[in-house]
């Protein structure tokens, strides 16, 4: 599929605008300092105690899309996409239509959100001329398809991720057409937004804040108006996001939000506290109440927590714990059978390694709407069971760094899940998955483009490896190394040596046009 998308720089541009003007503001006090790398000058801008101007970076954007918009935007010139397609990208959440399967929406890293009503066949972006392109959450209400909530601002815990703020949440009420910013604009990165199965306009929203620095506009918000009007229900302390929250779908006075102790540093994280935290509240988000008996002890070791509910037994809750960034172990899977009054640990030798090393980039859990005893954990890796958590397997079909999943309310056996790789589906039950390759969500830390053969287009990707066309079509790239890729460069006077990257400073060089990569750097 060839995509032919009007782009134009200013977007690039929106966030060197912000940072200009915030370093104006900030050079009555600036002290001479080496140099930073593009790395460095990036996170040290936006960690804290710093920050960007972001009432800066909104006009800046406004400015980009009005000019879009206007006839010095239509005449601008076109981009067209060199993709690739075939690659993916990470995909941050899933909403599927609850009246057509066919029709599903998926938010991105970086890249907005695209909609399908062929199942898949064909896209369309429909976030482009909305709100920021980075992805924290969607959510279609039950009883109108139409309406749709967006929450801009990835909030999984990542450098890159964490750069990228959002602006509030967004609504459509016509399937994505139109959009309308109905407020929380200092949100920064949006969690997981919860609707009334019966009640459109009645939502609850989790969020994060900004990740670099301390904020008051953290915590979890209801709004009883479609957005109109925000209400904060739930707020712990200015370094404490909300992250996670359900509904049950019988009552739906009674809510489970999860709470996350977090702040990044220019170099270092603190991903988790003793903020870290599961709360209950039986009257509709008016009180709250910590939950406490079985689940573990307020600790600064507790990081990150995901929350499901069973659809089919609403008293089944489980909830995902993991420990903070410092250790990164995976703390265990709880359980409760009477909507929170008490929990047991229900797993954590066979899915101890569901995370690996860094659990602030995960953290849901899915329970089956169909089946209460069909539990999926999301990490690094997949495990899953089949049999209330009698026995556990691992997924190996997919990508790894598993974000989102989300079921078919007309068929069970449909199952779509995002990773880092892009979007999958399965339409028996898990028990295959097959990969979308026409999606352009690829996310690129650079470019190089041979000069000998300007068709060879090569890039270093987050965590999609060193990619290369050598024809310049949207769907024949493939990897020459592993790994997240970052800088690659093809020798100018002799194509035959390119050099490649990827994490951790590891560096590989290639005297056959990157068909053989070997490390460029002895021990």
């Amino acid at each position: 599929m060839k995509i032919v998308l009007r782009i134009t720089l200013f977007t690039a541009l929106v966030i060197l605008m912000s940072s200009l003007l915030f370093t104006s503001e900030k050079k009555s006090d600036a002290k001479k300092e080496r140099p930073l790398y593009p790395n460095e000058w990036m996170y040290s801008q936006r960690a804290y105690p710093n920050g960007i101007n972001q009432k800066a970076v909104n006009r800046a954007w406004k400015q980009r899309n009005a000019l879009l918009k206007s006839e010095n935007g239509k005449t601008a010139g076109f981009w067209e996409q060199e993709g690739p397609l075939n690659i993916g990208g990470r995909v941050t959440d899933i909403a599927i239509s609850p009246l057509d399967d066919n029709t599903f929406y998926i938010g991105t890293a970086v890249g907005g959100v695209f909609k399908t009503v062929d199942r898949g066949e064909s896209w369309t972006p429909v976030f482009d001329f909305a709100g920021r392109p980075s992805i924290g959450n969607i959510a279609i209400a039950p009883s109108d398809a139409q309406r749709v909530y967006v929450g801009t601002g990835e909030a999984n815990g990542s450098g890159t991720s964490g750069a990228f703020f959002g602006d509030g949440i967004w609504r459509s009420d016509d399937g994505g057409d139109s959009w309308s910013n109905i407020g929380l604009p200092e949100s920064n990165h949006i969690g997981r937004i919860v609707v009334d199965p019966i009640n459109p306009d009645r939502v609850f929203a989790a969020t994060t804040g900004i990740l670099y620095g301390t904020s008051n506009t953290r915590g979890l918000y209801r709004t009883e108006d479609g957005g109109a009007s925000w209400e904060q229900v739930l707020f712990l302390t200015d370094s404490t996001a909300c992250i996670d929250v359900v509904m049950n779908p019988m009552n739906t006075d009674i809510l489970f939000a999860a709470t996350w102790e977090r702040r990044r540093r220019p170099w270092g994280r603190n991903y988790g506290g003793l903020t870290s935290r599961v709360y209950r509240s039986i009257d509709g988000g008016d009180s709250w109440e910590q939950m406490t008996n079985g689940l573990p002890a307020n600790s600064e070791q507790t990081g990150r927590i995901g929350l499901s509910i069973s659809a089919t037994d609403p008293n089944i809750v489980y909830a995902s714990y993991t420990t903070n960034a410092v250790t990164n172990i995976y703390e265990g899977l709880y359980r409760s059978t009477n909507s929170g009054d008490s929990w047991e640990l229900a797993e954590y030798d066979a899915i101890s390694d569901v995370n690996s090393s860094f659990g602030w980039y995960f953290g849901n859990i899915r329970v089956n709407p169909y089946d209460a005893e069909d539990i999926h954990v999301l990490g690094q890796k997949l495990y899953r069971s089949t049999d209330n958590n009698n026995s556990w397997s691992e997924d190996f079909q997919m990508h790894v760094d598993h974000h989102a999943m989300e079921w078919s309310s007309q068929n069970p056996d449909m199952i779509l899940c995002g990773n880092d790789g892009g979007l999958y589906i399965s339409e028996d039950n898990g028990q295959n998955w097959n990969h979308f390759e026409n999606l352009p969500i690829t996310q690129f830390y650079q470019i190089e483009v041979d000069y000998s053969f300007p068709d060879e287009i090569y890039g270093g990707t987050q965590d999609n490896n060193t990619i290369r066309t050598l024809t310049g079509s949207l769907d024949d790239f493939a990897p020459i190394l592993g790994g997240d890729g970052f800088y690659v460069n093809v020798d100018p006077t002799d194509n035959n040596f390119v050099y490649a990257e990827y994490q951790f400073g590891n560096l590989f060089r290639s005297s056959d046009n990157g068909n053989d990569m070997d490390y460029a750097i002895s021990d």
